[in-house]
């Protein structure tokens, strides 16, 4: 048979494997690509249309159609399964159809095709903004899902837990789809349906993955695979193993499922690959994409369950009943796992023999090599024109007499970018040892730390006996406000008694002592009139963001505090700053800490997450979202304190687990507060990157800062914590001005 094959826009040799296997069966396989190289497959049998777009496609296809009279329109490519369709219609060609190929991509109508027809699927909703998807957290509850309607390879796909998070993975996810490869790779001239990202319930149950095919009346499951990898924030995934774990009623009832949701998306005839997982006892669809599964799945296929999905691909495209049957294990266990290492730039790969050469391993293929950029979540880490590889190496433990053959692909030199566009290469495959080091800064190269990055490489030995690294102290400029008006007069934080006696001049007393300290460290220290009225302007950080030199101005959650906003603001804008009003609730400085790299944002008392996006939006900084759960600790500022440039000391009692979970993932060496050092505000401390300025009654956390390396000052701020408020609370940052104001 005459083969086309489609790819919209070349990815890279990608489908080159695929490819050739089409031809071992026998095929002649012609390509036909929209936009990429000249070279990419011989020359009799390639045809470049110069576009993406489908008229210019369908064009090139009709008049070569012409001359070698096709027998079917394949792809292997998520982006061409709707453009597949359109050619394969126009050539007159068997054709899964325009509209089922639109739903069968766009998981948006997928999910209501589910609905429509009563599949058991995960709740949705369409999020077009952050709200709706606030929204529909309120309704589906945490933990739940984010996701494309466009996507592939799990790319922007995050399981998230709690409403800052959702702010965080939002924008991310929102910005980077607007050029991730498989958004943009689609064909031009075809509606495919609302665009943008959704929010699913989660179902927590076991996972599994199915090749299988729709033929009229019957859906045939060739082929199912165990999930097994330990999931977290994303979707990494990297370990699976066959035969499944499934009893007959479980797989009876997947085979329900996945033939329900088939018909449901339009599926007549056609290869599919299926993602089941169970929710409660009970299985639900996650998707069905036309097309058969990545990395490796095939050749799982052909092994475990004895169907072929290539070959099936061949058959259907040109409309012959593929050679099939419903889900029978051969018997040959597998387990197929990839490595996927730490961020970084790769120095070497390397494939242990025991690997390489043991008979039993049927694939291995490294898809990293030395200089090859690697990066990770959290944060925005992967490339976003370009997805990630799932990179496996299944091993095979035989039963018998079955052996497997070695395809050892140790050569393979990993995968080429487009002229002028690097891509960031994933780890080697499973079974090799793939030695990273932190990348130079640039654009290349991820600024969220990881874990274990930034720890020193000394031996344990070194680290025992040696002294603190020395410090250095970097010059500030702080603005501050003389507490002449303090007094406790109303309640917005468990600190604050009215009932209790306050002393106005010993506040006063007590906040020169502090100006005193940050003034004898050469530290430029200016001053903003204070007004009647306003008790707690003494509290400079909360009354604006300050970074290069630019401003997000304080929007107060409490009336009693509402007038600071405008006072900060004024105060800034009439000496140059580039000032943004906030349009969401923002306490400043007191939820707005800046690393360096990032700001880390705090929400859960005061600041909304909304004004987290907002933030990102004016600084062009990355923001971590975390969430305070302890009323007393009611700003970020009063629960974790930046020491230097990615360098922190928190209380972790203060945050929601997620918020923990990623505070120790990016900050493993980070200073932890005792409950006592917390209590008396010892994080609320005013750090230049060597002196740490902080209440003086936080003598342990005093102690573990030295053992670091940096020189604790206590000062005594009693009278302000009446209010709610110690050193760092008085002071806000003017950060990299370039001139002397």
């Amino acid at each position: 048979m005459k083969l086309l094959t489609i790819e919209t826009r070349q990815y890279l040799t990608y489908y080159h494997s695929r490819y050739q296997q089409v031809e071992a069966l026998g095929h002649e396989l012609y390509v036909l690509n929209g936009e990429g190289t000249e070279d990419f497959w011989p020359a009799d049998r390639y045809r470049l249309a110069g576009s993406k777009h489908i008229d210019d496609m369908i064009e090139k296809a009709r008049a070569w159609h012409a001359g070698e009279h096709f027998d079917g329109v394949i792809t292997f490519s998520e982006s061409a399964v709707i453009a597949v369709a359109a050619v394969a219609e126009a050539l007159g060609l068997p054709s899964i159809g325009v509209e089922a190929a639109v739903n069968c991509r766009n998981k948006y109508l997928m999910r209501q095709a589910h609905a429509r027809h009563g599949v058991p699927h995960p709740g949705f909703r369409l999020a077009d903004s952050l709200q709706t998807a606030l929204d529909a957290a309120e309704e589906f509850g945490y933990p739940l899902i984010l996701k494309p309607t466009m996507g592939a390879g799990s790319n922007f796909v995050f399981r998230i837990d709690d409403g800052d998070e959702l702010a965080l993975r939002y924008q991310q996810a929102a910005d980077g789809i607007r050029e991730m490869f498989w958004a943009v790779s689609e064909a031009d001239g075809i509606d495919l349906g609302p665009q943008g990202l959704i929010v699913e319930s989660f179902l927590d149950g076991r996972e599994f993955l199915i090749e299988a095919v729709a033929w009229d009346d019957e859906v045939y499951l060739g082929s199912v695979v165990d999930r097994i990898t330990n999931e977290g924030e994303t979707f990494d995934d990297d370990v699976h193993h066959v035969p499944s774990s499934l009893g007959p009623e479980e797989l009876a009832g997947i085979h329900r499922v996945v033939k329900a949701a088939a018909h449901a998306q339009g599926l007549r005839r056609s290869v599919m690959h299926a993602e089941v997982r169970f929710h409660q006892g009970k299985p639900y669809i996650l998707e069905i994409a036309a097309r058969v599964g990545g990395g490796g799945l095939d050749a799982i296929a052909r092994i475990t369950a004895d169907h072929d999905p290539i070959r099936a691909v061949a058959d259907i495209g040109a409309g012959r009943l593929p050679q099939v049957r419903h889900y029978r294990p051969t018997g040959t266990h597998i387990t197929a796992m990839c490595l996927l290492s730490e961020a970084g730039v790769v120095r070497h790969v390397d494939v242990p023999a025991d690997v390489s050469e043991d008979e039993r391993v049927f694939l291995l293929k490294i898809t990293a090599r030395a200089g090859d950029i690697i990066r990770r979540p959290p944060g925005r880490q992967h490339h976003p024109r370009l997805p990630r590889h799932h990179r496996r190496l299944p091993r095979l433990r035989p039963h018998g007499d079955d052996r497997a053959r070695l395809q050892d692909h140790r050569h393979f030199r990993g995968l080429t970018a487009p002229p002028q566009r690097r891509r960031p290469k994933p780890a080697a495959a499973s079974g090799t040892r793939c030695a990273t080091t932190p990348g130079p800064p640039g654009p290349e190269t991820p600024t969220t730390p990881q874990k274990g990055q930034h720890r020193m490489s000394s031996t344990a030995q070194d680290l025992l006996t040696s002294s603190p690294a020395p410090r250095t102290s970097r010059t500030r400029r702080y603005l501050m406000c003389r507490p002449t008006h303090f007094d406790v007069t109303y309640s917005i934080n468990p600190w604050m008694r009215p009932e209790k006696p306050t002393t106005t001049d010993l506040a006063v007393t007590q906040w020169e002592e502090l100006r005193g300290i940050l003034t004898g460290l050469g530290h430029d220290v200016r001053l903003i009139d204070p007004i009647p009225g306003l008790p707690d302007m003494v509290f400079a950080a909360n009354g604006a963001t300050v970074v290069d030199g630019t401003v997000l101005s304080a929007k107060f959650r409490y009336e009693q505090r509402s007038a600071e906003g405008p006072a900060y603001r004024d105060w800034l804008a009439e000496r140059g700053y580039t000032v943004h009003d906030a349009q969401h609730v923002n306490e400043g400085e007191g939820d707005f800490l800046f690393t360096g790299t990032r700001l880390l944002a705090g929400t859960g008392f005061r600041t909304v997450v909304q004004s987290h996006v907002e933030a990102e939006d004016v600084f062009g900084r990355e923001v971590l979202g975390l969430t305070l759960v302890d009323p007393r600790f009611y700003h970020l500022d009063t629960a974790l304190a930046v020491l230097d440039d990615d360098e922190i000391m928190y209380y972790p009692a203060a945050f929601s687990e997620s918020s923990r979970r990623r505070l120790e993932e990016l900050y493993p060496d980070a200073v932890i507060a005792t409950d006592h050092d917390a209590e008396v505000f010892g994080l609320n401390a005013v750090s230049d990157g060597r002196h740490v300025v902080m209440a003086a009654q936080a003598t342990e956390l005093a102690d573990k800062l030295r053992e670091r390396g940096f020189e604790p000052i206590g000062v005594e701020l009693s009278e302000l914590l009446k209010s709610g408020g110690s050193a760092k609370c008085c002071t806000l940052e003017l950060r990299d001005r370039t001139d002397e104001r």
